[in-house]
Order: C-alpha cells, then structure tokens, then sequence
C-alpha cells in the first residue's frame, strides 16, 4: 500500500510539472522547445501528445469523410487515413499559435507578444493540407497512383456522379439525414473548415466539411457527409503489403512512428503563413523532438511548396 501512494505522489508530482511548463508557454513566458528542453531535463516525457493509431480501427468503420476518402485514393493505406480521421486529431495534444487579432480600421492583424502558443487538439483535416501531401509525394515519385492531385479529386468527382459511392448526408433544410442521389454531384461544391460563409442568414463559421449549389454559394445544402467504406475500397484497391511499408517507412520519424512528415512539413507552412515575419529558427522551435538533420529535412520538402520559406535564415538548433 505504501508503495502505491508513493507512486501516485511521484505520478501526480510528474503530471502537475508538466502542466506548469504548459501554462508557461502559453502565457508566453517561454517558448514551446524551451518547455520540451526542461521536460526533457527532468525525464517528463513529451508535453505534445499523439494519440495511438490503433484506437482509431479507420479500416472496420462503416464509412468515411470525403477527406479521408481523398486520402486512401492517394495512398491505400489505412494508417495514414488515420491522420486525416478528425476523432484521432481531435486525441492529439499539438501546440498551436495563438491566431492573429482581426484586422483594426485597416491596420494589419496584430499578434500577441511575446508569441504565445496554445496546446489543443489538431485542427481538423482540411483539403489544402492533403493537397500540399499529396502533390509532394507524386513530386518525389512515391506512390503514385495519381499523377497530380487534380487528377485524383476529379475521379473522385466522377466516381460520386455515376453513383459508384453510396453517399449520405444532413439536408440543411430539415436536418435530416438522407441518401444523396448521384446526380446532385454535378451542381455540388464544398467548403472547408475554417471558412466563413456569408449565407442570407448572416455569417456561418464552417466547423466541418459542408456542401454547397454552385448557383446559390451562399446557402448550405448538405453537412456531415459520409461515403461507403467497402464502395471506396471496390474502387480504389488497398496497396500490395510491400507498397505500404516503404510509405509508412518513408512516413515515419526516426524519433516517433506516430507522427508523419506530411504532417511536420504542413505545419511548417502552416506557421509561416500564420506569422509571416517569423524565421526560421522560431519555426524549429515548435518541433524540439526533431534533430537539426531531421528539421532541415522537412523544412527542405516544404520549401518546395512555399518559395517565402527559402528566404529566411537556417534555424539555430541544437540536434537531440
């Protein structure tokens, strides 16, 4: 019994360290690889979380998001349709800057300082992320069952049009859930999270994926759409065994087989679009578990996406 309460001490003692190190950086107090250092320091573990894909069974669900759809054409792989599985991102802890204030009688947006980050879940699977993928692995001549994305979304498109992909969704007019006929896919569009629309009820945030007339792009049609799992895999085969372990060898860090480089190299670009005046070494500040060898390599691929990163200084940063 007594070494029991012991364990929970030190257990309890680890944890609430690990919170004050968070409320640190989110105060802005430090940095987010300052924070890893001095957990680091004191044998805390990693104060950014990535939830174990196994709990996330993608391959035995019924059906899957558009999105994820995207990304099994793509890829054939299960474990890397996990990254893009919005309940798996939502069981990640990922540091996340604290966004710009709105603009202010036509001055630009203002950023806290000193900049402070938040820890929270990622932020839902978006198009332009699985864009910026999958156009770099078919640039590097991995897997290509695409040759470029466009290819690939629009026998997507094509497939929903000859009703080859059982669809469901919620009519935004009585939210009810119903069959989407095929035909409706020539006059639909959809919008990404984070958007705002601007409908004849005012502004929308938009949360998740939510489809749209191309005549009326201001009205929501449908929302929460879903596609037959088994519909998918008929069309689009999974990838030979051996396929699939050199992509998730080539999807893996050294340092963690959770996290994927598709997802490093976005984020990346993502923080440079966030604060454009940032350089080079704040970015490498938000991947502490990286070695400068491994940042540069994923700082290289996102440059082939976003000449603006090439332009700023090699980071300073002490491999680990």
């Amino acid at each position: 019994m007594t070494m029991n309460l012991k364990a929970l001490a030190v257990t309890q003692e680890r944890a609430q360290r690990k919170r004050e190190l968070v409320e640190q950086v989110e105060d802005g107090t430090l940095s987010p690889g300052q924070a890893q250092a001095e957990a680091d320091r004191q044998n805390l573990g990693r104060l950014e979380m990535f939830a174990d894909k196994s709990r996330f069974p993608v391959a035995h669900e019924p059906v899957w998001s558009p999105i994820m759809t995207l990304a099994w054409m793509f890829w054939r792989d299960y474990e890397l349709v996990t990254d893009f599985y919005d309940p798996y991102r939502k069981s990640c802890q990922v540091w996340r800057m604290v966004p710009r204030e709105p603009n202010v009688f036509g001055r630009p947006p203002v950023r806290p300082k000193p900049d402070r980050f938040l820890l929270g879940s990622m932020a839902p699977a978006s198009l332009s992320g699985l864009k910026i993928a999958a156009d770099h692995n078919n640039r590097s001549g991995l897997f290509n069952h695409f040759p470029d994305f466009a290819k690939g979304s629009g026998e997507f498109r094509t497939a929903l049009r000859n009703g080859k992909i059982d669809a469901t969704g919620i009519r935004a007019t009585n939210g009810e859930l119903e069959r989407i006929d095929s035909f409706r896919w020539s006059v639909l569009d959809f919008i990404e999270p984070g958007q705002t629309l601007n409908s004849s009820a005012g502004p929308v945030d938009i949360r998740n994926f939510q489809f749209v007339e191309k005549h009326k792009p201001g009205e929501i049609y449908y929302s929460d759409v879903h596609l037959s799992r088994l519909d998918i895999e008929a069309l689009w085969p999974p990838a030979p065994s051996a396929e699939k372990l050199l992509l998730r060898e080539a999807s893996a860090t050294s340092n963690s087989g959770v996290e994927a480089p598709i997802e490093i190299w976005k984020r990346i670009i993502d923080a440079k679009q966030n604060r454009p005046d940032l350089r080079r070494a704040g970015i490498a500040e938000l991947f502490p578990n990286l070695s400068t060898r491994e940042f540069d390599r994923h700082w290289k691929r996102a440059t082939e996406h976003d000449s603006e990163l090439g332009r700023v200084g090699r980071p300073k940063k002490t491999s680990q």
